[in-house]
């Protein structure tokens, strides 16, 4: 019931990092995703494979530690450390009589970038979430199917990782 009442959108957007087809490489990449203390998200490790893929066309695979030779990417999602506002926690207590409306980092995501075992950079990219929490949005549980989802967002960082390496010269 109380997730009917929940009206959210995470940033970034996926249309604000298209994903460009001639950047395409031909290199081997090993990675490794982790979702810290968050509950793991199986569609987020299908997501990163199938972004990797498009854009590397060689071998992807998934690595616990960084191989030798080529590159290596290690990948962790994690909630950001937030502790709940006296208005929020009044708004749940009032089972969202009382409206509350949220715009913070939700997640955190880090991409480690490593060549030949050696970490080059890292890369640190915020999934936002904004919502609204109030028994009145009930009637509009359906705008969620139009706003962007954390899934979404979390693409957008992969293509944010990607743009922002090889604009560095490390991709």
């Amino acid at each position: 019931m109380l997730m009917g009442c929940v009206i959210s959108s995470y940033r970034p957007l996926l249309n604000e990092t298209p994903f460009d087809p001639n950047v395409q490489q031909d290199r081997n990449l090993s990675y490794f995703y982790y979702a810290g203390s968050t509950i793991s998200h199986s569609y987020d490790t299908e997501l990163l494979k199938q972004v990797l893929e498009e854009y590397f066309t060689q071998n992807t695979i998934v690595a616990s530690v960084p191989p030798e030779r080529d590159l290596y990417v290690r990948v962790y999602q994690t909630r950001s450390p937030r502790s709940p506002t006296i208005f929020e926690n009044l708004s749940q207590f009032s089972l969202t009589v009382i409206p509350y409306y949220c715009d913070a980092v939700k997640y955190i995501v880090d991409y480690e970038l490593f060549i030949d075992t050696v970490l080059k950079k890292t890369y640190r990219y915020e999934i936002r979430e904004k919502s609204l929490n109030w028994i009145g949005a009930l009637l509009f549980f359906w705008v969620n199917f139009l706003t962007n989802h954390q899934s979404n967002a979390f693409t957008a960082t992969i293509h944010q990782f990607i743009r922002d390496a090889r604009n560095e010269g490390l991709l």
